[in-house]
């Protein structure tokens, strides 16, 4: 079994999975994208691998979840294989744009601000949350977003909302992570709400208006910001498109979808990790605050390669990732390499200046585990802005039961 140098919690999770059919228009700009990936035989599919159980790391360290067995379907319905590469959030679009990928996605948030260069799937999951609370509380006409700097909220461990609320709450700061209270199921933490002992509790519309509102003993507020939409992304006119919408239909109306989100839903790992504050910052604020894009593309591992050496407890060593800058930014200083894995063994590490176009090398020096085992860590470049960027690097190692022989 691969340890994770970080910590990661199990979950299931209840909420109603939603298709919803509309077709966007085609441009004729990238009127040949689908024959070029059917040419190609290979489906390259960019994925944020932070928001359960759409996308995750697995076991073994690889994405998993909803949207990877969706890519996997894409890819089989257009005659393909698939390719999953792990972007940090904050650099898909410009991922994309750069032609590292043809499809982004990962719990990916349709946002009107990037319609004009990208032109989106079938929305396949809307989710439509709420708070939900006593009478005598603020109610839907005077609760405000703001609002959620002093209550003390209630979440189900193992859920989406718990999800939702770490990486966009939390990670953006308008909560405090000692304001959240977690539960081990829905009644404990209706419970507390009766008890006084949460102001809200954060659920999803269709568990309150199948399980509580007939009751009229809670009040419910709804907003536009307590909802979300998720889908595929390809660059604007891509012809891929339409045929990911007919492929997501099919799936829709066939079952195979719901089988996919009802098996992901009970099987995921929620990941227990620092709050990610990649999502923070809406994809099209990075867009629009940037002159040039940042992305970055992993060429290969120059030491420590996918965990085939073993090493000595508590040894010294220094990994190494061959990269090269795919964007229009050059990497100027304050371009740091970031861990994501919540470990004392990594620091931050600053990059050199590289300019578009080049390769350079990453190394990090870190200290083994003292303990045996297989281990699995992820590193992502930042920007001088702050906002990550690129490809997810891989960290894996096995450290052997004992000092190794001399000689």
């Amino acid at each position: 079994m691969i340890r994770l140098f970080g910590r990661f919690g199990l979950g299931v999770i209840c909420i109603a999975f939603s298709f919803i059919a509309f077709f966007l228009p085609v441009r004729p700009v990238f009127a040949d994208h689908l024959r070029n990936v059917r040419q190609n035989q290979i489906l390259y599919v960019g994925v944020a691998s932070n928001f359960s159980p759409f996308a995750y790391p697995g076991s073994d360290g690889t994405a998993q979840g909803i949207d990877i067995e969706l890519a996997e379907a894409f890819a089989d319905g257009i005659g393909t294989s698939v390719e999953i590469v792990e972007i940090a959030y904050a650099g898909l679009v410009d991922s994309l744009l750069a032609g590292q990928v043809d499809l982004i996605g990962g719990a990916l948030p349709v946002e009107a601000g990037l319609t004009e260069i990208l032109d989106y799937s079938t929305v396949y999951y809307q989710g439509e949350f709420g708070l939900m609370g006593l009478p005598g509380g603020l109610d839907g006409t005077a609760f405000r977003f703001e609002d959620l700097s002093w209550i003390r909220l209630g979440v189900q461990r193992g859920t989406v909302p718990e999800q939702f609320v770490r990486s966009y709450w939390i990670g953006s700061g308008r909560i405090a992570p000692d304001q959240v209270c977690y539960f081990d199921s829905r009644e404990e933490a209706v419970e507390a709400l009766n008890w006084g002992e949460i102001d809200y509790f954060l659920t999803t519309e269709n568990i309150y208006k199948r399980r509580y509102e007939l009751s009229g003993a809670y009040l419910w507020i709804q907003s536009d910001w307590l909802n979300v939409r998720f889908a595929f992304a390809a660059r604007k006119g891509s012809t891929l498109i339409p045929e990911i919408n007919r492929i997501l239909t099919l799936m829709s109306s066939d079952g195979t979808a719901q089988k996919i989100a009802d098996a992901q839903l009970r099987e995921a790992r929620f990941a227990a990790l620092p709050q990610d504050f990649s999502r923070a910052v809406p994809l099209s604020d990075v867009y629009r605050s940037r002159d040039c894009a940042y992305a970055a593309r992993f060429l290969g591992d120059e030491t420590l390669t996918e965990g085939a050496d073993e090493v000595d407890p508590g040894a010294a060593l220094e990994k190494r990732w061959r990269l090269m800058n795919i964007g229009s930014c050059a990497w100027t200083n304050g371009t740091v390499l970031v861990p994501i894995t919540d470990a004392p063994a990594f620091s931050i590490v600053p990059l050199e200046e590289v300019g578009p176009g080049a390769v350079t090398t990453v190394s990090l020096p870190f200290t083994a585990p003292e303990t045996p085992g297989s281990y699995a860590a992820q590193f992502r470049l930042s920007a001088p802005d702050g906002l990550d960027f690129g490809q997810i690097l891989n960290l894996r190692l096995t450290v052997r039961d004992g000092k190794a022989p001399d000689g």
